[in-house]
């Protein structure tokens, strides 16, 4: 039986619909509409107004996801929400988006007035992003790098509550047993389950040809090893670059906190080395000094006594008698 067209319409609208829409609110709206546009590069996609013109709120898109942004008004949000400015500009919540240059998308959001609060940088996972705030004060992140474009592999839960973040080696532990966990639960399933529609039904399905899918010929074991080995395989490649990657930074990490802490050492050295010479300097000077007062003390007790011998001497001449035979 025929499907009607409204339904084929009706369907691929569905599935090209992003499952996660964020909701911003913004003072001046018509304002904020088009900066993103001009900055961003988002597209108006619906937007509704009211009897009288006056915009309610308004639907853009930046290719595949969408976002929403309503007015600031009274409304119930009121008690549940505050912006940027009235919390002292930060934020629970950051909207990322993906792009393919980061660096032109930061030239252009710049260029538009944007605060850029970090520079667009290269990221332990090959891509680049950078963050910046638009006239409002909310923060926005746009990078290079596609989260839907890698794999998901089998990892532990972590617990309800551990919320405190491990160091970046016991992450790399971490994730390392957690590519073990996956390749032993895919071993584990095609060992107890070899018939199962779950996973491994997946991997037949991927290794037999289209003739023996529509017979219906049963995948031989071998084969079914060998579909999981590559599955396991790349999934190893995968965590095992990540890994490494992350093994170069921590080593370039190191050794950069060597050279800085090296630094660091020579230059306590070298200001303590200046202390010790300035404290010779002062401690000469105080010597130097005693010894001028020593010598201005001793010079005012010497002209003390020549002053004392002169008036003695001019005293006794007065005293002595004038001799009257003298003809002069």
């Amino acid at each position: 039986m025929a499907v009607p067209r409204s339904q084929i319409l009706k369907a691929s609208t569905a599935e090209r619909a992003p499952a996660v829409v964020p909701v911003l609110r913004y003072r001046n709206l018509p304002a904020a509409i088009d900066w993103l546009c001009r900055a961003f590069g988002f597209e108006r996609h619906h937007v509704t107004v009211d009897g009288d013109g006056t915009l309610l709120f308004a639907q853009l898109t930046f290719g595949s996801s969408l976002i929403m942004i309503s007015p600031v008004r009274a409304s119930a949000f009121d008690k549940l929400m505050r912006q940027p400015d009235e919390v002292g500009w930060v934020e629970t919540q950051v909207c990322y988006f993906v792009v393919p240059d980061a660096r032109a998308h930061c030239a252009r959001a710049r260029a538009a007035g944007a605060e850029i609060v970090f520079n667009v940088e290269d990221r332990a996972n090959g891509g680049r992003c950078y963050s910046c705030r638009d006239p409002e004060g909310h923060l926005w992140n746009f990078g290079t790098f596609n989260p839907w474009a890698q794999r998901a592999i089998h990892a532990p839960v972590p617990a309800q509550g551990a919320g405190r973040r491990l160091p970046r080696r016991s992450r790399l532990t971490a994730g390392l047993l957690a590519l073990l966990s996956g390749i032993a639960v895919v071993a584990s399933d095609v060992t107890d389950h070899p018939s199962s529609s779950g996973g491994v039904a997946a991997i037949e399905t991927g290794s037999i040809g289209a003739g023996e899918a529509l017979e219906g010929k049963p995948l031989a074991h071998g084969r079914m090893s060998e579909a999981v080995g590559q599955e396991t395989g790349t999934l190893a490649e995968q965590q095992l670059a990540t890994a490494r990657t992350e093994i170069d930074e921590l080593r370039k990490l190191s050794s950069e906190t060597e050279r800085r802490q090296s630094e660091i050492a020579r230059e306590r050295d070298a200001a303590d080395q200046l202390v010790k010479e300035l404290r010779e300097h002062l401690d000469k000077a105080s010597r130097d000094k005693s010894a001028a007062e020593q010598m201005a003390k001793e010079a005012r007790r010497q002209l003390a006594r020549a002053r004392a011998a002169r008036r003695a001497s001019d005293a006794q001449k007065r005293s002595q008698p004038v001799d009257a035979s003298m003809p002069w």
